[in-house]
């Protein structure tokens, strides 16, 4: 290695510009990488909950259905179930005395939560920091302590202390619609029992601030709630889909999904975080294959170096060190520059908003947490890559004839399409959708058919990429009847461009190649977010656009209030907001005769007296797609005094329901009187309505009925439903900024293959050059023939990558309906599509300037001389 990497290191400084544009190629492409994976990591991480600012929870609980025979049993053939222990939970009374106690109203008020030891420790609800696990056999039942309790009572592990129940005073709760009074009971005395742990001040230990108690659910279980054998906590195995998980467990328990257990993982959120995630992996990929198609080229120019190397005595296996050292050194700057830089752009990213769920203030002035176990194998894998694209090269450099090399005669381009392409096709079909599918979670319901539809449009990337490379006389033929009409206008450059598509057609392919993807990726993209657009707009319609939301009501007696409001014109009903419930989707209340008035239940006397009279419930779209959630399927929801209550869905619509405060799509509405008897929710008043207008009623007019309604004692606040839904789209297009940054950063590779195909052609054609310049031709004409090959390339990619990417748009909107489990429309061609090709055209232009440049510095008869 001492002959190679001192002339490895010199001539990468000989030649700074090659240098250079390999680096930032490979650099590139695993800084948008590096950035995108940090990006996400972060998003998920900061959309949680603080644990600090709110009180613990178990992240899913499930209550068995009263039918249910065995609950155990039949949450553990749910499929996704990874563990699960039964739960009892209350408050209680602690005494130091242990059994020596004498007054048994004396105590601690403390928090017990009783389960299955093993269970809870094996998913990770508490950690002992002091002591020994709970010994479910022990003679005495045995506790672990929070550190609170241990800390200002002294417990330590041995310690015998007496727990029982509380005082308890007369307390209402809601049964039929009456808060009915339960009497206290007397308090027995306390039974002892053992500490034998100290919790951690995290997770479950941080219930009740630190003064809790676990214990084992069969011992202690019975002190806080006898029928302890319906309840659970549980967790779920990750790589089940979260939708389908859900819908198994609803027909037999109702559950509580903890608001945060769950950040990203909903559908259109992990939809939306692969789409980034593909996105930023396509970008390396594209960064690899313009360093590798960089240093294949190079040694176009370089073939009279390595005979002269090899005339002088250096050995075949030194020159392919030399190759392999200057392949190391451009990885290694690379992988550093990149690495760093892709952390700093994640981390300036974060800070103006953009993250993989869209665009958000949460992540200002957070510091940037890196996820260093993604992002250093994803640089590892750009560095190898990068390194791989010199085999060949060593393999060419070790069949170079010498004598032929010397002479000038050594065709770089010719014996370069086969390995060229067999890369790239290895690098598309194997590497990318391998490292996707390590790397990103794609998982779910219909993972099998994700699947194919994901390696579909691989094959598509990989078509695009192969065919121009695979048939570069294919790409010459196009390139040629671009290159027909412009040569009428500029002989002499159109001659110099004609000669450049027959001698170099794969480096012309490559650029073309290059171009090409980028324009695919951006009408793909286009098309996701459109066909987003449209369904947005389609609910919008149904839900939104015809209605008009009143906040700030103060428990407004609604329904005389509606019967004067419908007098003004075009108020068709009112929906009184305030009788909603989290259980564990939005549960909606409203008044059947309001809706008897619009939608789905006005043309249906049948279907309105079911809702009316039965436990009926209309779901909205998005809820039963995601949920898979049928006409006739029942529905189970918890209640704080009945139990578990079932309801039938009776119909699917978006009609009813919808309130944007906040915004929420996934929700359920029932008959008020529902509402009142199972949550004692005072049905007769409100602070929120929305008023449904007939088609077209300008809102104008009834907001100024309900001003006047009101007299001046309310300032109610407005939102118009047109409004609701223009924010909405806005939301859209706004979210898909960071869609936008990755095409910015991807245009910007292609542009340096580009730029690297074009400089290597004047490297390899300087002596050419040098002669054209000697015999009279002016800098301009050079010029020319570098602009007219820059647009043909522009051109031809331009086009050839709207047609694949308008082929590329029914597999993406596929695969996002599938991950996101909306009805996605197929969304047609708009303008900024049809001037993709143009930006191209652009993009192509402006890589050919720098080379330009070198052109017209170079001294014609050094070239002629030197070749």
């Amino acid at each position: 290695m001492s002959f190679a990497a001192p002339l490895a290191w010199k001539n990468l400084w000989r030649r700074p510009s090659r240098t250079l544009f390999s680096v930032l190629g490979v650099a590139l492409g695993i800084a948008t990488v590096v950035a995108i994976f940090t990006v996400d990591h972060n998003t998920v991480l900061f959309s949680q909950p603080s644990a600090e600012r709110e009180p613990w929870r178990a992240d899913l609980e499930v209550t068995a259905k009263a039918e249910v025979d065995d609950p155990r049993g039949a949450l553990e053939a749910v499929e996704g179930v990874a563990a699960s222990t039964p739960v009892a939970q209350g408050d209680l009374r602690l005494v130091t005395t242990g059994e020596d106690a004498k007054n048994p109203a004396d105590g601690r008020p403390v928090r017990l939560v009783a389960l299955d030891p093993a269970e809870g420790e094996r998913m990770g609800l508490y950690r002992i920091e002091a002591g020994a696990p709970i010994d479910p056999g022990a003679n005495r039942p045995q506790v672990l302590v929070g550190r609170r309790l241990a800390d200002e009572l002294g417990l330590v592990p041995g310690t015998v202390v007496g727990v029982g129940k509380l005082p308890r005073p007369v307390r209402k709760v809601c049964v039929e619609g009456q808060m009915v009074e339960q009497a206290g009971s007397a308090v027995p005395r306390p039974r002892p029992v053992e500490v034998v742990g100290v919790l951690a001040f995290e997770n479950l230990g941080r219930e009740a601030n630190g003064d809790v108690l676990v214990g084992a659910v069969e011992a202690l279980g019975p002190l806080v709630q006898a029928p302890a054998a319906g309840r659970f906590w549980v967790a779920r195995q990750p790589e089940v889909d979260l939708e389908r998980f859900q819908s198994l467990l609803s027909e037999s328990f109702a559950f509580d999904l903890r608001r945060g257990a769950a950040v990203g993982q909903q559908a259109d959120e992990r939809a939306f975080r692969n789409g980034v995630l593909l996105a930023g992996l396509m970008a390396m990929a594209l960064g690899l294959f313009v360093i590798f198609h960089t240093l294949s080229m190079s040694l176009v120019e370089r073939v009279r170096e390595v005979g002269l190397l090899n005339a002088l005595g250096a050995s075949r296996a030194q020159i392919g060190r030399l190759f392999f050292a200057e392949a190391v050194l451009i990885s290694l700057l690379a992988g550093a520059l990149g690495l760093g830089g892709g952390i700093g752009l994640g981390h300036l990213m974060l800070q103006n908003g953009i993250s993989s769920l869209g665009i958000t203030d949460v992540f200002k002035n957070r510091p940037l947490s890196i996820p260093w176990e993604q992002i250093v194998p994803l640089t590892l894998l750009g560095m190898l890559i990068a390194l791989a694209g010199s085999i060949y090269p060593l393999l060419k450099a070790g069949r170079a004839d010498t004598v032929a090399a010397l002479r000038g005669e050594e065709d770089g381009d010719t014996g370069l399409a086969r390995g060229f392409h067999l890369f790239s096709a290895i690098l598309v079909l194997v590497v990318l959708p391998a490292t996707f599918f390590f790397v990103v979670d794609l998982v779910g319901e219909e993972s099998r058919e994700l699947l194919g539809v994901v390696l579909l449009g691989i094959g598509v990337l990989a078509l695009l990429l192969g065919t121009p490379l695979l048939v570069p006389g294919l790409v010459r033929a196009i390139a040629g009847k671009a290159l027909v009409p412009l040569e009428r206008f500029s002989p002499c450059a159109g001659l110099l461009t004609g000669r450049t598509l027959v001698k170099s057609p794969v480096r012309i392919a490559a650029s073309v190649a290059a171009i090409a993807l980028v324009t695919a990726a951006f009408v793909g993209l286009r098309g996701m977010t459109r066909s987003l657009w449209l369904e947005t707009d389609v609910w919008a319609k149904e839900a939104a656009v015809d209605k008009l939301w009143v906040e700030r009501l103060a428990g407004l007696e609604w329904q005389p209030f509606a019967e004067a409001l419908r007098e003004e014109p075009g108020v068709i009903a009112v929906e009184p907001g305030s009788h909603m419930v989290q259980a564990p989707f939005r549960v909606v209340g409203l008044n059947p005769e309001e809706l008897a008035r619009y939608g789905p239940l006005a043309s249906d006397t049948e279907l309105l007296q079911r809702f009316r009279a039965e436990q009926g419930m209309i779901v909205s779209r998005r809820l039963a797609k995601q949920r898979g959630v049928e006409v006739g399927d029942v529905v189970p929801l918890p209640t704080p005094g009945s139990g578990v209550r079932n309801f039938e869905v009776i119909a699917i619509s978006d009609a009813y329901g919808y309130f944007p405060m906040p915004h929420e799509r996934v929700y359920g509405v029932i008959a008020s009187e529902h509402m009142f008897n199972d949550h004692c929710l005072d049905t007769e008043r409100t602070n929120l309505m929305a008023i449904v207008l007939a088609p077209g009623t300008p809102p104008e007019g009834p907001i100024g009925a309900v001003r006047r309604l009101l007299g001046e004692e309310l300032d109610p606040g407005f939102r118009i439903g047109r409004d609701v839904r223009d924010y909405e789209l806005r939301d859209i297009r706004r979210d898909f900024l960071v869609f936008d940054v990755i095409l910015l950063l991807t245009a910007a590779l292609a542009g340096l293959g580009v730029l690297n195909g074009q400089l290597l052609s004047a490297l390899e054609r300087a002596k050419e050059l040098g002669v054209l310049r000697a015999l009279g031709a002016s800098p301009s004409q050079i010029a020319a023939s570098v602009h007219l090959e820059s647009l043909v390339i522009g051109l031809t990619g331009g086009l050839l990558g709207l047609a694949l990417g308008t082929a590329l748009v029914p597999v993406v909107v596929k695969a996002l309906r599938v991950l996101s489990g909306l009805d996605l429309p197929q969304p047609g061609t708009t303008l900024s599509t049809w001037g993709a090709p143009l930006a191209a055209v652009a993009l192509a232009l402006a890589a050919g300037l720098y080379p330009i440049l070198r052109m017209q510095r170079m001294d014609p008869v050094r070239a002629v001389r030197t070749g």
